[in-house]
């Protein structure tokens, strides 16, 4: 452990040089979980690096849900994309390679 506290005791890269970062959230008929994942969306990262993508291969009225979520996060800044399969291929881990 002492050894992460060195690495956590770092003075942390600006901003200008962090890497861009893709988030991918795979859900399945999971749309009313979509909302909790605000707190994956108020990850501390500069907004203009940060990209999400819910990848969702819900087959009932879940799909609305997380539009109506992508809409919301969207409004608020977020860089937030919804892709929606309807080829399960890979089950839920499959939509990580739209």
């Amino acid at each position: 452990m002492a050894r992460e506290r060195e690495l956590l005791a770092l003075p942390l890269l600006p901003d200008v040089k962090l890497p861009a970062a893709l988030v991918q959230i795979p859900t399945f008929n999971e749309g009313a979980l979509v909302r909790p994942l605000a707190a994956a969306m108020a990850l501390d990262w500069p907004r203009d690096r940060l990209q999400f993508q819910v990848l969702d291969d819900s087959t009932n009225e879940r799909p609305e849900l997380a539009q109506q979520a992508v809409v919301e996060f969207r409004s608020n800044g977020l860089d937030v994309l919804l892709l929606h399969r309807t080829n399960r291929a890979g089950f839920k881990a499959g939509a990580s390679n739209p």
